[in-house]
């Protein structure tokens, strides 16, 4: 926020949620597949996306509990009002969804399915 992207331009914040929660899905995802694959523990697939999928929307969310919780200090604004806060769920959803359809589509091609 200091480089005032966020102020001169509505794309940069969605665009930051929907890489940050790509990143945190691959995250993760690998995390969940390096335990699993240690444990030899091995959940069906379905749950685990979606799990993964909860948990990067989850973070989403909570990032926008803190966002309002500084609004509410008066330490920085970062909410632009209720349309503003929905689009960045919608930009978290969007993130973490194409992540997880990105690892199905490249375990598909490389005949893992």
């Amino acid at each position: 926020m200091h480089l005032g992207l966020y102020e001169s331009s509505a794309i940069y914040d969605k665009l930051m949620h929907v890489l940050g929660t790509g990143l945190i899905a691959g995250l993760v995802l690998l995390a969940a597949l390096q335990y699993s694959h240690r444990l030899q523990l091995y959940l069906p697939q379905s749950l685990l996306l979606l799990s993964v999928l909860g948990i990067a929307i989850s973070a989403g969310t909570l990032w926008e509990v803190f966002e309002f919780a500084m609004d509410r200090t008066g330490w920085f604004y970062a909410q632009r009002g209720l349309h503003d806060t929905m689009l960045d769920l919608i930009a978290d959803t969007l993130g973490a969804s194409t992540t997880l359809a990105l690892y199905l589509g490249v375990k598909q091609r490389n005949g893992f399915i």
